[in-house]
């Protein structure tokens, strides 16, 4: 079967891509997965959805394999983050086989695209590569803003029992939200544990604060899916997004 997009060519049958006629040497698991998203073009595909069917369901992964695959594959072939391949955060992947494809974002099925987010298992993830991971994310923008990152953790709560992709995409998301008005300065994030609730913290200096933004109205309904209420304050001048998890009694 010959896939066509813009200017690559994937063939199925000899197993063989070119782009602008020239061959363009992929890894198995690089072919694997563009053949994948070019069957499912124009659909969001979710991350274990891909993972099953690239690697197979008895594959042991990291969750960041998948992201180095997907990197490489976009460097050979001169893809950018966003285009062909879309990166749905805490979602999957998703291929526009057009330019004019409308974005995700402004044709959503937003109860199809949630119910993909309902984890399946919890996992014991580490609080700190959780806030360096999110703030890796968003290094651009962060750099961008002149901030620097005070980061203060409690040393009695290490680890998190939750989903860890889609605790990393409400992060992300409100990072996205809070940096938006962010200004010089510093970014203070930290935790707090008191007898029923441990919180996550990040804090920046903001004239404004403009929430209606879609990032923040999906990381509302991100926490909600976890079970991780949100509070968004602002005092002085210093804009707070705190995330609260409920600590299960002993």
């Amino acid at each position: 079967m010959i896939h066509k997009l813009e200017q690559v060519i994937l063939d199925t049958t000899e197993r063989s891509v070119y782009r602008n006629d020239k061959e363009v040497k992929l890894t198995k698991i690089e072919f694997d997965l563009l053949a994948y998203l070019l069957n499912h073009a124009d659909t969001i595909c979710p991350r274990q959805d891909i993972i099953d069917n690239v690697w197979g369901q008895r594959f042991q992964y990291d969750t960041g394999t998948l992201d180095v695959h997907l990197n490489s594959l976009r460097r050979k072939l001169h893809f950018t983050n966003t285009y062909p391949i879309e990166t749905v955060r805490g979602v999957g992947l998703l291929l526009h086989s057009y330019k004019n494809t409308p974005r995700y974002k402004q044709n959503m099925d937003w109860a199809t695209v949630f119910s993909t987010l309902l984890p399946d298992t919890l996992h014991t993830c580490s609080v700190s590569e959780l806030i360096y991971t999110a703030l890796t994310n968003h290094q651009t923008e962060i750099e961008q803003k002149q901030l620097r990152c005070h980061i203060r953790l409690d040393p009695f709560v290490n680890e998190l029992t939750t989903d860890r992709d889609t605790f990393l995409a409400l992060m992300d998301h409100a990072l996205t939200a809070m940096l938006t008005d962010a200004e010089k300065g510093t970014m203070d994030i930290g935790t707090s544990l008191n007898i029923t609730t441990f919180c996550i913290f990040l804090s920046v200096r903001s004239a404004k604060a403009d929430f209606t933004l879609i990032d923040w109205i999906v990381a509302q309904r991100l926490a909600a899916l976890l079970g991780m209420p949100m509070r968004c304050t602002q005092n002085e001048g210093r804009l707070k997004v705190e995330f609260h998890l409920l600590l299960s009694p002993a």
